[in-house]
């Protein structure tokens, strides 16, 4: 398995990697300092270590116990971190961007969502089409209101309408802020065809205790 992401490291860096992930018995050395500068959850993760991982000694985070993850999402997550060159470390693909932010959001990742943002600014219908069966389109909502992509926000609430009988029960619904969701309940009862189910009052939030 070549390590891609090492590519983009000085000669002699590959070396002192103090961080290891294992993903199907494969294992993905890394850089701690480098990724805790990206991921907040990698960073809490070493502040809570009673010594620091070195190189000779390094933490090893292994799949089930820490994440979820095939190999081939792990690399696309690491080339992106690694090679931290704006659009040109965006995801190629609708398979890539389906890893690259999950893996980001899992990880707390913002810059990682901000540097791979470039990918949602091609036409917003053909990844939502692509991704219904990989990555929730409620998902690609939360990460248009996250990165303030108001346009292709604004194509990802009209197709979470247009298909609202298959969307209506997604858990995620329930992560998104009060605006957003405010929103969608308002154009569910004016715009879709009554046939369509309006959003369960369940799927509301906490902040909307009056409504529960």
């Amino acid at each position: 398995m070549k390590l891609t992401y090492l590519e983009h490291t000085a000669p002699g860096y590959e070396d002192l990697a103090d961080l290891t992930f294992v993903v199907k018995a494969k294992r993905l050395p890394v850089h701690s300092q480098l990724l805790a500068r990206e991921s907040r959850v990698i960073a809490d993760l070493l502040r809570s270590l009673d010594q620091p991982p070195t190189w000779r000694s390094p933490f090893v985070l292994e799949e089930g116990a820490h994440f979820e993850c095939e190999v081939e999402e792990l690399l696309l997550f690491l080339n992106v971190i690694y090679r931290n060159s704006g659009d040109s470390a965006a995801p190629a693909s609708v398979a890539e961007a389906c890893a690259v932010y999950r893996l980001a959001d899992f990880f707390d990742a913002n810059r990682v969502l901000e540097r791979a943002s470039g990918y949602l600014r091609q036409p917003p219908h053909n990844i939502l089409t692509a991704t219904v069966g990989q990555n929730s389109p409620v998902r690609w909502l939360l990460v248009a209101d996250r990165l303030k992509l108001h346009e292709f926000g604004k194509v990802c609430l009209t197709f979470i309408l247009l298909h609202f009988d298959t969307l209506c029960d997604d858990p995620l619904l329930e992560d998104l802020p009060a605006a957003l969701l405010l929103e969608l309940l308002r154009r569910t009862h004016q715009r879709v065809p009554k046939t369509q189910k309006p959003i369960p009052l369940r799927a509301l939030p906490s902040h909307f205790p009056m409504m529960q």
